[in-house]
């Protein structure tokens, strides 16, 4: 999105993680299994396994790996909301931050995790109209803290999309949000 800037996040500090789980009480010895579920996928799957191998390697944490048929992950994610870790991927379908940030407002169909924050989803409603009229600005704030502070959520992988066409020859392609171009609006100039 033009103009936006997004959140950097927490840098990768190993020493860090191990002192945060030593200061919540979780010693190597002590961590509990933790669950994660993913759709069937073969890239998704392959994703898990070195989530699984590294939080094993670095932190010690058992993580059980669940993969699920696509519905049964959709009531799982959507409707129960009973697992610790899940799979996630998101595309925005119009160019605007608030079409990310409202999966973690709360109350919203698309807060799967259930995350609530008073200092940054309380007030979106209210907001609502402003942050329309300047989205990349009141975005960032609420941004900076769900992935930075609260660690709603660990973006680590971004599907990319080429697309090569010479534009001086084809016309009708325009680069938008979900990287869906109908063949009806392309035509040879």
């Amino acid at each position: 999105m033009a103009g936006f800037q997004t959140a950097k996040g927490n840098e990768y500090n190993l020493d860090d993680a191990k002192k945060l789980l030593a200061d919540a009480g979780y010693r190597r010895a002590r961590l509990p299994k933790v669950t994660l579920i993913y759709n069937t996928n073969a890239r998704h799957k392959v994703i898990a396994e070195f989530v699984q191998q590294q939080w094993k390697a670095n932190l010690g944490i058992e993580v059980q790996l669940q993969n699920l048929e696509w519905n049964t992950f959709l009531d799982t994610r959507q409707k129960t909301h009973e697992f610790q870790v899940t799979r996630a991927g998101w595309l925005a379908d119009y160019l605007d931050p608030g079409n990310y940030l409202d999966m973690f407002k709360t109350g919203s169909g698309n807060n799967d995790g259930l995350y609530s924050n008073r200092n940054t989803t309380s007030s979106w409603p209210r907001r609502y109209p402003r942050r329309r009229r300047r989205p990349q600005q009141d975005a960032r704030g609420r941004e900076e803290i769900l992935i930075t502070e609260d660690q709603a959520v660990a973006p680590f992988f971004f599907y990319a999309n080429k697309s090569l066409v010479d534009l001086d020859k084809w016309s009708g392609v325009y680069s938008n949000a979900m990287d869906i171009h109908p063949t009806k609006w392309i035509a040879k100039k």
